[in-house]
């Protein structure tokens, strides 16, 4: 019953004065809410793992090459026939992939449609630890040329071009006018955050020509599966033996060319990770700010209150009773301020879009 009246109270002292219990909820709002927001790009970005099996043993493996600039020269995509070196003389990496964007024509089904896609090593699939919601992953055999081309749709074309029609395993499409076998679907939500977050609505294998492959080059973003218990350390210890190795046997394309390893989530993290620390830290301080301009507030506040809580005392009231009413006072308008910045919250996130698209000159190999 003294809750209710405690309540009660409170809501009358608060709408009494109304500039003051709106500008508390708004410096609260927007303290907690900036908060709120930063944290969840924060927990998003760095704490959230990728959504890939065991993703603290996928890595990036780069070229190097000192005769690019400074910004360029540790980050380079591989050539063919160095990956193709990589995957076979490595002691490393259970599986290492390649990969390289490209645009698809899909024809024969409506009009007919330009479809993002990448060209993609047959064991691309296994060494992110996925596998597609139907049929099946590409084959090994799928790599050596003249065989019969097969295509991995992406959950939305399937939905969107195909009707989420399960039957499509196995029959035939038209891409860049000639005709290939869909092998299998991948499930909804399945995204590649590497080189960047792209929405990829298709796979095709790539054709891996088992001569001498090119070295000049260079197009194929690369990611491995290190080994059960190999550090990163190891991994660019055998790359750096294999890339010296390589620079005496092509020394015409090799002699300045080297590699680095680096872990996937912190290549797709990149510099946004210190970036994020300081907005987090700044924001905090807000926080604190916000906190302290408050507890000014309600301090005036009590202050201006003397009178009452002098009269209420001398009427018998204690000190607990009297503590106990501005707290119910101080949670009301916490409750206030959550109600707004959930509102604020939303509105700001409905207008916040976000896409990234980067298209490459490629060749496939058929």
């Amino acid at each position: 019953m003294n809750t209710l009246h405690d309540i009660r109270y409170a809501f009358r002292m608060l709408l009494k004065r109304p500039g003051f219990t709106f500008i508390v909820v708004l410096t609260l709002a927007l303290g907690i809410g900036a908060n709120t927001a930063i944290f969840s790009a924060f927990d998003a970005v760095l704490l959230n793992p990728l959504p890939y099996k065991d993703p603290d043993r996928l890595m990036v493996v780069w070229e190097t090459n000192k005769q690019l600039g400074p910004e360029m020269w540790d980050r380079n995509e591989a050539a063919l026939g160095n990956f193709v070196d990589w995957r076979t003389r490595n002691q490393v990496f259970d599986q290492l992939g390649a990969l390289f964007d490209t645009d698809m024509i899909l024809t024969g089904i409506s009009e007919p449609q330009r479809i993002k896609s990448y060209v993609v090593t047959t064991n691309f699939f296994q060494v992110l630890g996925v596998q597609p919601m139907l049929g099946r992953s590409f084959l090994p055999e799928e790599e050596i040329p003249g065989t019969p081309h097969s295509v991995i749709l992406g959950h939305d074309l399937w939905q969107r071009m195909f009707n989420s029609d399960p039957g499509i395993i196995n029959k035939s499409i038209t891409l860049n006018g000639r005709p290939v076998t869909v092998s299998g679907v991948m499930p909804p939500g399945f995204e590649l955050q590497f080189p960047i977050s792209m929405h990829v609505e298709m796979w095709v294998p790539m054709v891996i020509d088992s001569g001498e492959p090119d070295r000049s080059h260079n197009f194929l973003y690369t990611v491995g599966r290190l080994k059960q218990g190999v550090s990163r350390e190891q991994a660019q210890a055998d790359m750096n033996l294999i890339a010296s190795q390589l620079q005496q046997q092509y020394p015409e394309t090799n002699a300045e060319r080297g590699v680095r390893v680096v872990p996937l989530h912190k290549q797709v993290v990149g510099n946004v990770e210190s970036y994020l620390y300081m907005l987090f830290a700044a924001v905090g301080f807000v926080l604190m700010i916000a906190g302290a301009n408050v507890a000014g507030l309600l301090l005036a506040r009590v202050t201006a209150r003397h009178k009452e809580v002098a009269i209420r005392m001398a009427l018998g009231a204690n000190r607990w009773r009297l503590m106990r009413q501005l707290l119910t006072e101080s949670v009301i308008l916490a409750a206030l301020r959550k109600r707004d910045e959930t509102a604020g919250i939303s509105a700001m996130m409905a207008h916040i879009e976000s896409s990234k698209q980067r298209v490459l000159e490629a060749m496939l190999h058929g």
